[in-house]
């Protein structure tokens, strides 16, 4: 009878803690969610914010909140906590000095058209003022968008214009290899055999098939400009000029003095006219040629 009676004790102390504690810990939720309320109401947005987080320990996470909630994983959420953490979370972020206004929004949206629950009157001012200034925002917002797009429009005609004008240089974006004075290429030779850099060369070439430019690129950039016969296919002032003759074809000797870009004469012979303008020949029996088809005898 006696270890009866001690068990039914025993038992009744256990429930009784267990109770007890049920009621202190509901006791703290509705006392940190009340709290919430308060400093809502008083302007203290990130305070309420921690209380609610209080009354919802291991159930609302800040910065996943907002997913949460679009995606149902806060259905153990304590009474009105969501349109109330929604609210605050939307007063922090509009009294922030950088606020965002899509932000702002974001958490607004979250608060159900029909909510009538704690601070419902509060809730819905806010959402009545500050629908104009997010509309207003948007306008201007796309007034920026659209004032942005011109100016890129403007500022890439202009590049256009003046890529136009330009043979292709060092350090040009492959990307605008055919956008220049010499259009589209005429061949392309691509070395896909290199795993460390992608290499590729264009070339165009004049009306009677001579090579005027090779462009090399390397990793999308131009890497190097090679010019051929340039006082056949470029004009004075860098011009292609396609339907030149190139010297090497003609039967005529040039007589015109004008026409002769490396001023041949200075040099005694092809030999000497060769090493100062190596660079601008193939071999030395081009510069032998033109210097030969220039060359006037005193």
């Amino acid at each position: 009878m006696k270890k009866v009676l001690y068990i039914a004790i025993v038992l009744i102390l256990v429930a009784a803690m267990i109770f007890g504690g049920i009621y202190l810990n509901q006791r703290a939720i509705d006392t940190a969610y009340n709290y919430a309320i308060t400093l809502i109401q008083n302007g203290s947005y990130e305070g309420a914010l921690l209380e609610l987080e209080k009354a919802n320990t291991d159930v609302i996470e800040r910065e996943g909140f907002m997913y949460d909630v679009k995606y149902g994983g806060l259905d153990e959420a304590y009474k009105n906590t969501i349109p109330l953490y929604s609210y605050a979370m939307a007063q922090l972020e509009y009294n922030d000095e950088d606020r965002y206004m899509q932000t702002v929004n974001e958490y607004l949206e979250l608060i159900p058209a029909d909510y009538n629950g704690e601070l419902c009157e509060e809730i819905n001012t806010f959402k009545g003022n500050f629908k104009p200034q997010y509309n207003e925002f948007l306008e201007e917002e796309k007034r920026k968008a659209e004032e942005l797009r011109l100016q890129m429009e403007e500022s890439n005609r202009q590049f256009y214009a003046k890529l136009k004008t330009k043979l292709p240089y060092e350090g040009l974006s492959e990307d605008y290899i055919d956008s220049t004075m010499m259009g589209r290429h005429d061949k392309l030779i691509a070395d896909d055999d290199n795993d460390d850099f992608v290499y590729n060369v264009y070339y165009w070439n004049a009306n009677n098939g001579d090579t005027m430019l090779a462009v090399s690129c390397i990793n999308g950039k131009v890497d190097h400009v090679s010019k051929y016969y340039e006082w056949a296919y470029l004009t004075s002032d860098g011009k292609p000029k396609p339907n030149g003759t190139n010297y090497r074809s003609s039967s005529t000797k040039k007589s015109n003095k004008d026409s002769d870009l490396y001023n041949v004469n200075d040099h005694s012979d092809p030999e000497d006219f060769y090493d100062d303008n190596y660079d601008d020949f193939w071999d030395y029996e081009e510069a032998e040629d033109y210097y030969n088809s220039y060359h006037e005898d005193p």
